[in-house]
């Protein structure tokens, strides 16, 4: 990969601060921010904004006014730098518009060939502050500082700076126009369609594929899986309006009336999205490697619902035949799930037989949950928990890998566990036909009925006062970028999940 060698300095200093750095070509601006974040040691929290003068652009985060001046065209954050930095360019970095700190960037020159992380090769001065009045503050308080606050420490920099590796994904990859082609005009023809909620498309083209395209209140979301298995592990929940990260293993894009406020989408009007989902882990933007593949099955798919006419209900497949990129025929047949819960039974049970004479009265619920821990950010991988509860109790065990196996074992424990202490209830609360199925033989052995209902409020009760959060961001594919914009502890996980619920309701 390419890359640019760029000298950052701190503008108004008495003394001269600044790094060199270099950096992939693919990095977006959002990635810059972070990177000068880190090499000057600053939290990245506040307000930042890019201005390229030379040729009229200004780069922001969200739509914000402000300082930033509306003689300049406006994009966002997710633009890649190659398509606006040239050797010799300057341009400016504010950070804060409060204390109002102002960087100048030289674009010193281009780097034939680089590494696919930013590293910082020179440097002069010492490390910045937060909330201290911005240069003129700093340079105040500076000589009564210890040293070892300020001192910048280029090993340890560069090595925190392998967090933000350039991934090969087709965000920063020229495929991603034909990306946002294609999905522009499937967003208008899903339009057409005039789906109510959902509709579930089986395509046989250059193989077969099963589409789900739900109606959302901001737009539409496409969910792609490979395989009739993928499909019925991913969609056929009972509540299904929703990513499930436990179970789902499907590629979903993203197509939004409005901008969604989203670092990582394809368009630079923030309108569509392309993710990668597998159990166990947050949503990934999508390898280059698989951009061509799955350009075409939705080119493919553009063609089959383009040419069929076809309305379906709930419980009913629209099955299209494409052949050599042309419709040749479509049909709808009604569809009832093949399961095989034999494929589910692994033949546990757990050491404790119930035999308690105790009722249970209480509604009970029981599913899977998967939540974040402090290395999310890092490994993209995500935390499960069997989870059982009631309106009064709770009981939860980690699944140490997203298996079925290992799944079932602890769904089982759980509910053994918490029968023997409160009592053997009638029947049990579940809303996932995964987890159905995983403990169906477990219930009918001990004579324990199920109903099929929602069970977010016990559920969300339980982790809420395990963990202190809502359950809600369970079922968002946009956690992704929350995750990624902070490092530091727990307390500060919980505020902006909080906040992040509250402005993102894509999928809700």
């Amino acid at each position: 990969m390419e890359g640019y060698q760029l000298k950052v300095f701190v503008q108004g200093s008495t003394e001269p601060i600044w790094r060199i750095v270099k950096v992939p070509v693919k990095m977006t601006f959002m990635d810059l921010h972070l990177t000068i974040q880190k090499i000057f040691e600053l939290s990245g929290e506040d307000t930042f904004y890019f201005e390229l003068q030379e040729i009229g652009i200004s780069v922001i985060k969200l739509d914000i006014t402000g300082d930033v001046s509306s003689k300049l065209k406006t994009i966002f954050c997710n633009e890649i730098i190659d398509d606006y930095f040239y050797e010799g360019m300057v341009c400016d970095y504010f950070y804060d518009l409060e204390d109002r700190w102002e960087f100048g960037i030289i674009v010193e020159k281009k780097l034939d060939d680089y590494d696919v992380v930013p590293k910082v090769t020179d440097y002069f001065g010492g490390n910045l502050l937060e909330d201290c009045g911005g240069i003129s503050g700093y340079e105040k308080i500076i000589n009564e500082i210890d040293d070892e606050l300020i001192s910048f420490d280029l090993d340890y920099v560069n090595e925190c700076l392998r967090d933000f590796e350039v991934e090969q994904v087709i965000n920063n990859d020229l495929i991603k126009e034909d990306f946002i082609l294609v999905l522009n005009k499937l967003k208008e023809i899903i339009k057409k369609r005039n789906i109510e909620s959902y509709q579930v498309i089986k395509l046989n083209g250059t193989m077969t594929i099963y589409w789900v395209i739900i109606k959302t209140i901001e737009g539409y979301v496409v969910e792609l899986f490979q395989s009739y298995d993928d499909l019925l592990q991913g969609f056929y929940n009972l509540r299904s309006e929703s990513i499930n990260y436990a179970f789902c293993y499907c590629y979903t894009f993203l197509l939004s009336n409005s901008a969604m406020e989203l670092e990582q989408t394809l368009n630079s009007k923030q309108t569509i999205g392309a993710f990668f989902n597998e159990p166990g882990y947050l949503s990934s933007l999508i390898n280059l490697e698989d951009g061509p593949l799955l350009l075409n099955w939705l080119e493919e798919l553009l063609i089959g619902l383009t040419f069929d006419n076809n309305t379906s209900e709930a419980d009913e497949i629209i099955d299209i035949n494409i052949k050599n990129k042309k419709f040749e025929s479509s049909s709808i047949y009604v569809h009832e799930p093949e399961i095989n819960i034999s494929e589910f039974d692994f033949g546990y049970s757990s050491k404790v037989k119930l035999n308690s004479s105790l009722k249970l009265f209480d509604r009970v619920c029981v599913d899977v949950i998967c939540l974040p821990t402090l290395d999310t950010y890092i490994t993209n991988e995500l935390q499960m928990y069997a989870v059982i509860a009631t309106e009064e109790d709770y009981l939860l065990k980690e699944i140490i890998f997203p298996d079925k196996i290992f799944m079932s074992e602890a769904l089982v424990d759980v509910m053994v566990d918490f029968f023997r202490e409160n009592g053997i209830p009638k029947y049990v609360v579940i809303n996932n036909l995964n987890v159905l199925f995983l403990v169906f033989n477990f219930l009918n052995e001990n004579e324990i009925g199920y109903i099929e209902d929602d069970t977010n409020y016990e559920i969300d009760l339980a982790i809420a006062d395990a963990f202190g959060f809502d359950n809600e961001m369970i079922d968002n594919p946009f956690l992704q970028e929350l995750i990624e914009e902070f490092r530091e502890n727990e307390e500060e996980i919980e505020t902006k999940l909080d906040e992040f619920l509250v402005q993102n309701e894509l999928l809700n």
